[in-house]
């Protein structure tokens, strides 16, 4: 969906590239290598993000020495000329062209489908960059209320836990503590029933519990009340 809309075009001589950044947008991005070789760096940000962000270069100290040993790769990968290369919202990535050859690309961003069950996993941590992915909060919303519409409120854990379970228990219309593929779409105002079901089934046996409706709605509610206050300043939970 909206694949070509967003397309950019990369040209890189030996030894040039992008220095580790974050992109601005909640849409997966793939990049076509077409000619030459580039290598590939990406990491999480980690689960305390740094409150400069990471803007290109960020993460390696250039500004503030204090964040030199940040970047810390997790994944390197080798794209020579014919490969493509997917990056999530939110992953920290470089680039380097190491071929003899420029280096010739295009990257394009997609939204569907959404990386939901990447969103549900590592949202905590996205929360609080405070910019580029942390924008992506109406994403992992719908995603948590099922494509309902229903609004998350940021607190505590207790209110948020008490507020989930009223939630999934409104969903379970049979009350048998498994959200149906039925009771998902008769909420889902049209989300796609697969994106949702990623989302909430953690255990991945297939099947959605109204207990992973509450502890998706807990996650949700807790890390925007952590960002919330980190913003303002203030003790976090």
């Amino acid at each position: 969906k909206e694949m070509g809309y967003s397309s950019e075009m990369w040209f890189h001589p030996k030894g040039a590239g992008a220095r580790a950044h974050m992109d601005p947008h909640c849409k997966t991005t793939v990049s076509f290598c077409f000619s030459g070789h580039r290598k590939w760096r990406m990491m999480l940000p980690p689960s305390e993000p740094h409150s400069d962000g990471y803007f290109d270069g960020e993460v390696y100290g250039i500004r503030n020495p204090s964040r030199r040993g940040e970047w810390q790769p997790t994944f390197e990968l080798d794209a020579p000329n014919g490969s493509s290369v997917v990056v999530y919202p939110g992953m920290i990535h470089e680039t380097l062209s190491t071929g003899d050859d420029c280096s010739s690309s295009i990257s394009q961003t997609f939204e569907v489908p959404t990386p939901a069950a990447y969103f549900r996993a590592f949202w905590p941590r996205f929360a609080l960059v405070g910019e580029d992915v942390a924008g992506c909060g109406h994403v992992v919303e719908a995603l948590a209320v099922l494509g309902s519409r229903t609004r998350v409120k940021p607190g505590v854990e207790q209110a948020a836990r008490e507020a989930g379970k009223a939630f999934a228990a409104k969903v379970d219309s049979d009350g048998d503590e498994v959200i149906s593929d039925a009771e998902i779409k008769a909420v889902s105002k049209g989300y796609p029933l697969e994106e949702l079901k990623s989302f909430h089934d953690t255990d991945r046996d297939g099947h959605v519990t109204a207990k992973e409706v509450e502890e998706s709605w807990v996650m949700l509610a807790t890390a925007n009340y952590r960002a919330a206050k980190r913003m303002r300043g203030g003790p976090e939970l």
